[in-house]
């Protein structure tokens, strides 16, 4: 075998193999780390495979060129074949079971209700109260930003446009309890006792907030 008669060249083949297992294997686990962090928020292996890709783009041709070059260098021995290409192979496997995984664990430790807040703020009248109300209701996604304050608390809704969360809202709080006191194109209120109910995306995001009757609007954002 050529691998036999030249000790160096397979010396090089050998190193080569080993840096673009190396390259694939910590691109996926430095991408999944990342992804779980930074990655879509809709729970889609799909999502995270794409995104996985595209970030993982330049990594990925590394170890595509270094297992290239080991092809060619053993290309008269089938082992160094077939090890080159497997390197190849998993890399790009690894990268999009990472995105997909990193995905599904993103959207998990989303928050399924909003934040009301640390125990000092959150034990304030209205933010007690909000976040019992928010308990008690199903909601059409999970949550990103919040904010919280003595009268109340809200959040911004990931994944869904204002249509689908007023639409969801206007079938479930009525169920609940709540009497609708506004419904437009960017605003859906209601009132059950002394807390308020608004969904709204006057602000880009789509958010809702509980408050207490009397307070004003305790968003700070816009």
């Amino acid at each position: 075998m050529v691998i036999e008669k030249a000790p160096a060249r397979s010396s090089v083949v050998v190193v080569l193999l080993v840096l673009s297992a190396l390259v694939g294997a910590g691109t996926a686990l430095i991408l999944y780390i990342f992804l779980i962090e930074y990655g879509p928020t809709s729970g889609s292996r799909v999502d995270g495979a794409v995104q996985g890709l595209t970030f993982a783009a330049v990594p990925l041709l590394v170890a595509g060129v270094l297992a290239a070059v080991a092809f060619g260098l053993g290309r008269r021995s089938s082992w160094v074949r077939s090890l080159a290409v497997a390197a190849a192979v998993l890399s790009v496997c690894g990268v999009l079971v990472a995105g997909a995984q990193a995905a599904v664990g993103k959207y998990d430790r989303l928050a399924k209700v909003p934040d009301c807040g640390t125990a000092e703020v959150g034990g304030s009248p209205g933010a007690r109260v909000a976040r019992e109300a928010f308990a008690d209701l199903e909601h059409p996604g999970p949550f990103g930003a919040s904010w919280n304050g003595i009268q109340g608390c809200g959040a911004d809704l990931l994944n869904v446009t204002f249509a689908e969360a007023a639409a969801h809202y206007r079938d479930r709080l009525p169920a609940a309890g709540w009497a609708i006191t506004r419904d437009n194109s960017s605003e859906l209120a209601a009132r059950r006792n002394d807390l308020i109910f608004v969904l709204t995306e006057r602000c880009g995001p789509v958010s809702v907030e509980m408050r207490l009757a009397d307070a004003g609007d305790i968003s700070t954002r816009c």
